[in-house]
C-alpha cells in the first residue's frame, strides 16, 4: 500500500512537474523569508539599542499645562532613580509651500552641554552640513514628505498659526537659514507628532538652538533613569520598568508644578483683591454726598 502511494505521488509530480516546481519554490521562498526575518529582528533591535544609547535617548517625557520651569527640572533631578533631566522648547509653525501652509515643529537643542553630559539627551545626528551655531540658523530633517526647499543654503520663513499672537513671542526670528540635515533618535519611523494646528499633522521637524526661543517657560522635560535592566526598549518589560522607576520623578514633578500653580492662583487672587479694594474705595468716594466729580 505504501509503495503504491509513493508511485502514485511520483506519477502525479511527473505529469504536473511545472506546477509542483512552482509550489515548491513558493514554499521555499516563504520559508527563507520567514527565517531571514526571524534572524534579522534581534540584530535590528540590537542596532537600535546601540543607536539610542549613543545618542542618550530619553526614557520618559514630562509635560504640564502651565509649562515647565527650571525649578521643576532641579526638583526632578533630585528624585530617586533619575540619571539625567533636561527641559526643552517646542513650537508648531506654519511654512507656506506649494500654495499651502505646512505644519513644521521647531525643537530646541542645547549646544552648551558637553556630549558626555548625562543631561544632554536626544542628540541630533548630523547627516549633512552642521548644527546651527549662530542666530537665524536651523537644521532640518529630510524625509519623503519634506518640502523640496529642505536643502542646505535655503531659507525658511515661518508664520504664527494663532492669528491672535505674534511669532516674536516665541521665536527670536521669522526666517532661518538651513545649515544642516539631521536625524533624531526621538523619531525612527515615518510618522511625526500630531499637530494642534493646520491639518493635524507635522510634516517635518526643524532644530533650533535653545537661545532662539524667547518663551517664559519650557514646553517639556526629558528624563533618563537608573536601574533599567531590560535591554529591549520595545518590550513590555521595559515599559513596566520605566513606569516603576519613574514614579518618584513623576511625583516630584507633579508636586513642583502644583505648588507653582497654587502660587500663580494666590498671586492672581491677591491682585484681584487689591484691584477690588481700589474699586470699592473709588465707589465710596464717588457716592459720598457733595462729591465734586470734576475735582476728581
Amino acid at each position: 500500500m505504501k509503495n503504491a502511494l509513493i508511485k502514485d505521488t511520483l506519477r502525479e509530480i511527473k505529469h504536473s512537474f511545472g506546477r509542483f516546481l512552482s509550489i515548491f519554490l513558493i514554499v521555499a521562498l516563504g520559508c527563507g523569508f520567514f527565517s531571514g526575518i526571524k534572524a534579522t529582528m534581534p540584530d535590528m533591535v540590537s542596532t537600535a539599542q546601540t543607536y539610542f544609547k549613543e545618542n542618550n535617548l530619553m526614557d520618559m517625557k514630562l509635560m504640564s499645562t502651565i509649562g515647565v520651569k527650571s525649578q521643576d527640572v532641579e526638583v526632578v533631578k533630585k528624585a530617586d532613580n533619575v540619571k539625567g533631566a533636561a527641559a526643552s522648547y517646542s513650537k508648531e509653525v506654519f511654512y507656506f509651500y506649494n500654495n499651502q501652509n505646512l505644519v513644521l515643529k521647531c525643537l530646541s537643542f542645547n549646544d552648551t552641554l558637553k556630549d558626555d553630559s548625562k543631561n544632554k539627551m536626544n542628540k541630533p545626528i548630523v547627516v549633512e552640513g552642521r548644527l546651527p551655531e549662530n542666530d537665524g540658523e536651523c537644521a532640518v530633517e529630510v524625509k519623503m514628505s519634506s518640502p523640496d526647499t529642505f536643502k542646505i543654503g535655503e531659507t525658511l520663513k515661518f508664520a504664527e498659526p494663532d492669528t491672535s499672537k505674534n511669532l516674536s513671542e516665541t521665536l527670536a526670528n521669522e526666517e532661518y537659514k538651513i545649515v544642516g540635515i539631521v536625524a533624531s533618535p526621538l523619531y525612527i519611523g515615518y510618522e511625526r507628532d500630531a499637530a494642534s494646528v493646520g491639518n493635524g499633522t507635522v510634516v517635518s521637524n526643524v532644530f533650533l538652538r535653545e537661545e532662539e526661543f524667547v518663551c517664559d517657560y519650557y514646553t517639556e522635560m526629558y528624563i533618563t533613569l537608573d536601574g533599567i535592566k531590560t535591554n529591549d526598549i520595545f518590550s513590555d518589560e521595559y515599559r513596566d520598568e520605566v513606569k516603576k522607576l519613574s514614579a518618584p520623578a513623576v511625583k516630584a514633578f507633579e508636586d513642583s508644578v502644583n505648588s507653582r500653580y497654587e502660587k500663580l492662583v494666590s498671586d492672581a487672587n491677591a491682585k484681584i483683591e487689591t484691584s477690588q479694594s481700589t474699586v470699592d474705595t473709588l465707589e465710596s468716594i464717588l457716592s459720598a454726598p457733595g462729591t465734586d466729580l470734576q475735582s476728581l
